[in-house]
């Protein structure tokens, strides 16, 4: 039959669209998936242009760098936002298995470590962030899933400071009972991993809930190399 339309061939990303890619997004992906979603392109960088006249090569010359920086800097941080919305609420959504969310919330971490302060701090300003922290704070306590719950209070220290843990915190509306456990857990000085183990057997004695309740054995022998150490 001749009534179907032609097939249209893609062409794949052009050479600008695959080192805007490696350069600006990779860093956001998770390291075993950088290579996928935003390889190392096999083409030249383009910002060299061939005369017309002659063989000899001639520099493009970018007369306003200024300009271009400013608004590479706007451009990358209001992706960094709109990228760290979407995650929370993709993580705050229940229906989806806790390992997808797992992932996504590894991939924020590792986006939180070079994102700007006073980015943050103006996000904390508005009610639809402070929202979607509330959400996420939901999300921890009913999780299910311990790897999960230290990988959500690594990432609610990052997005909120020391000094603004206790406000939002209020401002969210949980329990004094989940303020004082959330706030015990130090970041610094080596005492996070101890003292999130701690405030997570707390949090999830008072979990009544059988689906989302985490639950903790105590071992009865330890080894490391054969050795018994318990």
């Amino acid at each position: 039959m001749d009534d179907f339309p032609a097939t249209i061939i893609s062409e794949g990303l052009n050479t600008k669209r695959q080192w805007y890619l490696y350069e600006e997004i990779r860093q956001f992906v998770d390291v075993q998936k950088q290579d996928l979603v935003a390889p190392l392109p096999l083409v030249s960088k383009p910002g060299r242009r061939v005369a017309a006249d002659s063989d000899i090569e001639e520099e493009v010359v970018d007369h306003q760098p200024q300009v271009v920086n400013s608004l590479g800097k706007k451009v990358k941080n209001s992706f960094r936002v709109a990228l760290l919305g979407d995650f929370l609420n993709f993580i705050s959504h229940k229906s989806i298995h806790v390992l997808y969310r797992l992932e996504i919330l590894k991939s924020i971490n590792n986006l939180l470590e070079n994102f700007p302060v006073s980015l943050l701090q103006k996000l904390l300003s508005t009610d639809d962030f402070v929202k979607k922290i509330e959400c996420f704070l939901k999300t921890l306590i009913e999780a299910g899933d311990y790897e999960f719950q230290v990988c959500a209070i690594e990432c609610f220290n990052r997005v909120v400071t020391k000094d603004q843990k206790a406000k939002i915190l209020r401002k969210t509306g949980q329990t004094s009972f989940v303020t004082e456990i959330l706030l015990s857990i130090r970041v610094d000085g080596g005492h996070f991993e101890t003292d999130c183990r701690a405030a997570l057997n707390k949090l999830n004695a008072q979990n009544s809930s059988v689906s989302s309740r985490v639950y903790t054995f105590q071992a009865e022998s330890v080894k490391i190399d054969e050795v018994r150490v318990r």
